[in-house]
């Protein structure tokens, strides 16, 4: 029996938890000393982690002339950029911020892979919807206003996540972001 795949194709008429959208603009304000400057980045890839009710909701209220209801309104769709796996395993992925990263041994990328390292979601390649291997990081995340999505969406659509993975992806998400520190019994004098 055929794996199912990971990715399906949806109809554009609104952004859903999940979807894959290339080459989005985001824009980082830097300061040194007094002076404030703003930089504008383009990720390779984001996928929206905005919950899908929510969403649906906003597009719905926005797209009713008659509706008076602004609370369902969204300001800011959250984000997770996208690596190109390669990439992140030799820790060049952040290039675009100056950055250099850890590079990924064959036994920790073994784990990432199987996606036993709880900080990034392993993306398999899909050869039927021409997907390469990629990688979120959960250390990176962002809000992009809800209209400039909206926009990207439009022109910059990708592919989107099938269901029971879009679960599973924001489970792990979730997880990561609510864990709790834990004291470091070394550091801290529990007295």
């Amino acid at each position: 029996m055929p794996k199912a795949s990971s990715y399906k194709l949806r109809d554009l008429d609104r952004c859903h938890q999940g979807d894959i959208l290339k080459d989005v603009e985001y824009k980082i304000t830097k300061q040194e000393g007094d002076t404030f400057s703003e930089t504008t980045i383009t990720f390779p890839y984001v996928v929206i982690l905005t919950q899908d009710c929510d969403l649906e909701q906003d597009f719905l209220n926005r797209n009713n002339s008659s509706s008076v209801n602004e609370d369902k309104y969204l300001q800011s769709i959250l984000v997770c950029p996208i690596f190109l796996a390669e990439k992140f395993k030799e820790g060049t992925h952040l290039e675009l911020f100056n950055l250099r990263r850890e590079s990924w041994d064959t036994n920790r990328w073994e784990c990432i892979k199987r996606n036993d390292n709880k900080r990034v979601h392993y993306l398999h390649e899909d050869i039927g919807f021409k997907m390469v291997p990629l990688v979120i990081d959960f250390k990176l995340y962002y809000t992009v206003r809800a209209d400039e999505i909206a926009g990207f969406h439009k022109t910059n659509y990708a592919i989107s996540i099938n269901d029971f993975y879009r679960e599973e992806l924001s489970l792990r998400f979730s997880q990561y972001l609510t864990r709790i520190a834990i004291p470091n019994p070394g550091i801290i004098d529990f007295k």
